[in-house]
C-alpha cells in the first residue's frame, strides 16, 4: 500500500486552493488478486447467451480494457488478466458436485470449454489517442515526503522502487492547458470542458455531473539519475539566507531516460483532438512543464516520437536533427481539427 497527496488547484492563480490538500492510500503496481464470479441462469434464459457475454469480458480483462476503482481516468485500476477457469453446474444434477467445489475447490472439475462460443459483437471504439515518448529537458519532481531520516526532505515519488510520473499530476498539467487555451481567445473554458475532462458541483450535489472522457495513463520512468540538490530560502528584506530554511530535494536528472504520456479521449469530438493537439505541441517544445518546482526550471520535456491513432488510422510524428516529419500522411486532417477548435470557440 501507498499513501498518496492531492491537492486542488485554483485555475485563475494557478496555485493551490487554500485548505484543500487530501491524501489517498492506493494498492501498488503489481499486485496479484483472484476474481471469482458467478452467473446463475433461470428457467427461460439461453446458456449460450451468457457463455458470450463471459466469453467477451474475459477477452475485455485479458486486454485491460476493463478498469476498476475510483480515479480510473488518471490511470488507476490498471489490470490483466493472467489466466482464468470456467466450469458450469446443471441443478439439481450436479448439486452435490458444486457443494464438494465449495468446500475443496474447482480445480478438480474439469474446465468448461469456450472455444466454440461466439463472443459479442464490439462497436468499433470512437478515441482519439496519443501516444508520445519525451526526454527530461534537465530535472523533474513529482513531490514524496518520506519518513526516513537519511532520505531528503522531498524525493521523486516512486511504485516498487521505480521513479513515476502519477496520471493525476498529467492530467492536471493538461487540463490546466487546455483551460487557458479556451479562456486566451475569449471563450468560457470552464463551460465548455465540463463534458469532456468531466465536472460536478461540490456546493449543489443535486447538480448534473459529468465523467471525464479523457484518460491520462501513469507514467513509469527508467533510466532518469537521480542526485540529491540543497537549496536554502532567501529573506527578501536583507538579502540573506533564512535561519533553519535549508532543504534538500531529489529530484530526477537527464540522463538515457524515456517517458512515454498517453492521452486517449473517448468517444472524442473534432475539436477535442484539435484541443489536444496543441497540449501536444506545448509539451513537445517545453512550454508546458509537470511536476513540481516549476519556477526553478523543472518539469520541462523534450519531444521525441508520437503516435497519433483516430478512425483506424495511425500518424507517426517524429524529430530528427530539429526536423520533424510525419509518417502516413494526415497532416490536412491533422489541421482540420485545430481549426474544428477554432470554430467552437469563435476564433
Amino acid at each position: 500500500m501507498q499513501i498518496r497527496d492531492g491537492i486542488a488547484i485554483d485555475n485563475k492563480k494557478g496555485v493551490a486552493t487554500e485548505k484543500a490538500k487530501y491524501d489517498y492510500e492506493v494498492v501498488n503496481k503489481k499486485c496479484k488478486f483472484e476474481l471469482k464470479a458467478e452467473v446463475k441462469l433461470r428457467e427461460g434464459q439461453n446458456l449460450n447467451d451468457i457463455l458470450s457475454i463471459i466469453k467477451t469480458s474475459i477477452a475485455e480483462l485479458k486486454e485491460g480494457k476493463i478498469f476498476l476503482g475510483a480515479m480510473t481516468t488518471k490511470g488507476f485500476g490498471r489490470f490483466q488478466l493472467k489466466s482464468e477457469r470456467v466450469y458450469v453446474f446443471q441443478f439439481p444434477t450436479d448439486g452435490e458436485k458444486y457443494l464438494k467445489g465449495i468446500q475443496t475447490g474447482f480445480e478438480q472439475f474439469q474446465l468448461y470449454n469456450l472455444a466454440n462460443v461466439k463472443p459479442l459483437v464490439r462497436k468499433p471504439d470512437k478515441d482519439f489517442v496519443i501516444e508520445a515518448k519525451f526526454n527530461l529537458k534537465s530535472s523533474l519532481i513529482v513531490s514524496s515526503y518520506t519518513v526516513d531520516p537519511n532520505e531528503p526532505d522531498k524525493v521523486h515519488i516512486k511504485f516498487n522502487e521505480e521513479s513515476a510520473i502519477p496520471g493525476t499530476s498529467l492530467k492536471g498539467a493538461i487540463r490546466s492547458r487546455a483551460l487557458r487555451i479556451i479562456n486566451t481567445y475569449g471563450a468560457n473554458g470552464e463551460e465548455i470542458l465540463k463534458e469532456t475532462f468531466g465536472w460536478a458541483n461540490t456546493k449543489e450535489p443535486e447538480d448534473k455531473k459529468y465523467k471525464s472522457r479523457v484518460i491520462v495513463e501513469e507514467s513509469m520512468v527508467k533510466g532518469a539519475s537521480e542526485s540529491i540538490q540543497t537549496r536554502i530560502k532567501i529573506d527578501r528584506f536583507t538579502g540573506g539566507v533564512i535561519k533553519g530554511a535549508l532543504v534538500e530535494t531529489k529530484p530526477m536528472w537527464h540522463k538515457d531516460e524515456e517517458i512515454v504520456v498517453k492521452i486517449t479521449i473517448k468517444d472524442y469530438q473534432p475539436w477535442e483532438a484539435g484541443l489536444m493537439l496543441l497540449i501536444l505541441k506545448d509539451l513537445w517544445t517545453s512550454d508546458l512543464p509537470i511536476g513540481g518546482e516549476k519556477s526553478i526550471g523543472r518539469g520541462t520535456l523534450a519531444g521525441k516520437e508520437a503516435k497519433i491513432e483516430f478512425d483506424e488510422r495511425v500518424i507517426l510524428l517524429k524529430e530528427e536533427n530539429g526536423k520533424i516529419t510525419l509518417e502516413g500522411g494526415g497532416k490536412e486532417e491533422l489541421e482540420k481539427f485545430v481549426k474544428s477548435l477554432f470554430e467552437k470557440i469563435g476564433g
